[in-house]
C-alpha cells in the first residue's frame, strides 16, 4: 500500500495563507532617523518572532480485538482521551498556548480526529503520515500540530530498531517545515523533527544495545539537519545519558536547561514512577527521568537567534476519575509521561 501524507487544515471562510516571502525592512529617507546596517538588516530578517513549542507523549498505545482491549500501556485510554483533548484545547486557547505541538503515541485514527478536533480553531494545520505496509503493525504515533502553515512532511523509518519493536510498528520520524512568523514581519521556514526513539524493547532502556540502537536512531535524525529536535527521547540526564550528551554534540542546545534549568531536579522530570499510570507500570522501577525534550540547533539556521527563556512541566495533575473496578474512586494523569513547554525569543 502506498504511503499517504495526511494534512489536515482548518481555515476560517474568507481567510488567505500567510505569506511565504520575507523582506528586509525599508531604508528610511528620514536623516534624524539612523539607517540599519546590512548586517543590522540581516539579523532582523533572520530572526524568529518569540514562539512556543509543546511536546508531550499522551500515551495511547493499546491492543483490540472486536472491541477488546487485551494491552494496554499505559492503561485507560478511553477515560484519559477526553482529558487529553480538554487539557491540549485549554493550553491552546491560553494566553501562553503553543504555536506548535509534537504528539507521541497517538496510535489510532479516532484518537488522532479527536485531538485535531479539540484544537481545530488555534491549531488548524496538522500533519501525520501513514506509513505501515502491514496492517497488524502499529501506526508511528506521531502528529503535529500547529498555528502556522506546514509543509514538506515526511516520515522516514529508523534504519535500526530492537526486534520487538520492529515486529510491533514502523518506528521512525516525522520531519516538516513550519511557516513562523520573523520580525521582519514576513515568513521563515523551521525545520522541525518529532521523534520517538527507543524505549530498549525486552531488554532495560538502559542497556547498552538499546543505548546503542537509540545512538543510530539519533544519529539519523541529526543527519537531516533540523533547527528543532523534539520528542521522547528516552534519553536524558537522568536515563542514557550517552545518548542525550550525542545529540547535543551534533551542534543542539537542550531547551529546559538553556532557560536555566537544573539537571537532575524533580521539577524537570517528565516521567515519574510516582505517576499513577507508572506505579505497576513494566517501568515502574525506573528512577524519575527528564526524557522528553525540545532541541535547537545552535551552530546556523533560524534558530541562531532564538533562544530558551522559560520552560514548565505540563499536565502534571492527576484530572482524570476512574468510576470503574478496583480502581473506582481514584484519578490518574492524562498521560504516563508530562509534557515539556519551551519559550522562545
Amino acid at each position: 500500500m502506498q504511503a499517504t501524507v495526511i494534512f489536515g487544515v482548518r481555515r476560517p471562510r474568507g481567510s488567505t495563507l500567510p505569506t511565504t516571502s520575507c523582506h528586509t525592512q525599508a531604508i528610511t529617507s528620514d536623516p534624524t532617523q539612523a539607517i540599519p546596517t546590512i548586517s543590522q538588516m540581516a539579523v532582523q530578517t533572520l530572526s524568529l518572532r518569540p514562539f512556543r513549542v509543546l511536546t508531550v507523549n499522551v500515551g495511547l498505545l493499546r491492543a483490540r480485538v472486536f472491541g477488546f482491549t487485551f494491552f494496554s500501556n499505559p492503561p485507560f485510554a478511553d477515560e484519559r482521551l477526553p482529558f487529553i483533548c480538554q487539557r491540549l484545547e485549554e493550553l491552546a486557547r491560553s494566553e501562553n498556548g503553543p504555536d506548535l505541538i509534537a504528539l507521541q503515541e497517538v496510535y489510532e485514527p479516532k484518537h488522532w480526529e479527536a485531538i485535531q478536533e479539540a484544537v481545530a480553531t488555534t491549531h488548524p494545520y496538522t500533519a501525520r503520515r501513514e506509513s505501515k505496509k502491514n496492517k497488524l503493525k502499529f501506526h508511528n504515533g506521531l502528529a503535529l500540530l500547529s498555528r502556522h502553515e506546514i509543509g514538506n512532511v515526511k516520515f522516514k523509518k529508523f534504519k535500526k530498531n530492537v526486534p520487538l519493536e520492529e515486529a510491533l510498528a514502523d518506528k521512525g520520524f516525522l520531519c516538516a517545515t513550519i511557516d513562523m512568523p520573523a520580525l521582519c514581519g514576513g515568513r521563515m521556514p523551521v525545520k522541525v523533527i518529532n521523534m520517538h526513539l527507543t524505549a530498549g524493547g525486552t531488554s532495560d532502556p538502559d542497556h547498552p544495545s538499546a543505548n546503542k540502537v537509540r545512538e543510530s536512531q539519533v544519529a539519523e535524525c541529526v543527519a537531516e539537519h533540523p533547527d528543532l529536535v523534539i520528542g521522547d527521547l528516552n534519553a536524558g540526564p537522568e536515563a542514557s545519558p550517552d545518548n542525550y550528551e550525542y545529540a547535543l554534540s551534533h551542534g543542539f542546545a537542550c531547551g529546559y536547561r538553556e532557560a536555566g534549568g537544573s539537571d537532575f531536579h524533580e521539577d524537570g522530570h517528565t516521567w515519574d514512577p510516582k505517576n499513577p499510570l507508572n506505579i505497576d507500570g513494566v517501568h515502574g522501577h525506573m528512577p524519575p527521568e527528564r526524557i522528553d525534550h525540545v532541541l535547537r540547533r545552535s551552530t546556523c539556521g533560524p534558530m541562531v537567534s532564538s533562544r530558551a527563556h522559560r520552560t514548565q512541566i505540563m499536565f502534571r495533575e492527576p484530572v482524570v476519575p476512574l468510576f470503574k473496578g478496583e480502581h473506582a474512586g481514584k484519578s490518574v494523569t492524562i498521560s504516563d509521561h508530562y509534557g515539556l513547554l519551551v519559550d522562545y525569543v
